[in-house]
């Protein structure tokens, strides 16, 4: 658990941003819906309402609650969830945001790229760059259709996006198959699955999202 201090100081930063804030709700405070899932925050603004989980990068890749919280969610109107991650695992030093964004035509040019390694039998680094096209792409949709990031961990803009409805229940699954193959290969790990149908599966998630954001900026 994050200590209370962690949660006052998300809970600040949405205030600052004009929304009422319930800290830790409970009983009536929290919807229904959202089952046994406890929010850390609820804030509000308008008919706009967010419902906020603070948790660490490794809290967040083992808490199946999250993944239910952002199907309901993603049904109702009017709502969304919020993945903050925080704590000293949180990724992405200040030179890492400070660069810039690809453009579409780079982000195909990385795809292209991790194809060319799969022929070549580099399954292992055509995951890596396939797996950064899809970074890409997903923080590119987030950007274009104004979904809020605290963090831009993989795994937070996934959820997020799959919480407000961009992603449907079969791409999510898949992109987080392909999280997984990622992550392993990046830690120096030798998955029983990896091989060249492996590779194509993080390619070709990657390029339905581009197909996606390409549609919307024609």
């Amino acid at each position: 658990m994050l200590e209370t201090n962690t949660i006052a100081k998300v809970a600040d930063r949405y205030r600052h941003r004009g929304y009422d804030v319930t800290v830790s709700p409970t009983g009536t405070a929290v919807p229904q819906f959202l089952g046994d899932f406890e929010p850390d925050l609820i804030a509000t603004k308008g008919d706009e309402s967010v419902v906020v989980r603070v948790t660490t990068r490794r809290q967040l890749v083992s808490d199946p609650r999250v993944a239910f919280a952002a199907e309901e969610l993603s049904a109702k109107s009017g709502w969304r969830l919020d993945v903050v991650v925080e704590g000293e695992d949180a990724p992405w030093a200040d030179r890492v945001t400070e660069s810039a964004e690809p453009t579409l035509i780079q982000i195909g040019a990385m795809i292209q790229s991790a194809r060319r390694l799969i022929g070549l039998g580099e399954t292992d680094a055509a995951c890596l760059i396939g797996w950064a096209a899809i970074e890409a792409a997903m923080r590119a949709i987030a950007a274009n259709n104004a979904v809020p990031l605290e963090r831009k961990t993989p795994a937070l803009i996934l959820k997020q996006l799959y919480a407000v409805g961009l992603l449907s229940r079969e791409e999510y699954d898949s992109l987080e198959e392909a999280m997984g193959v990622r992550n392993a290969v990046a830690h120096g790990l030798k998955p029983s699955e990896l091989n060249s149908d492996a590779a194509r599966m993080v390619i070709n998630s990657a390029d339905r999202l581009l197909a996606s954001l390409s549609r919307t900026a024609a």
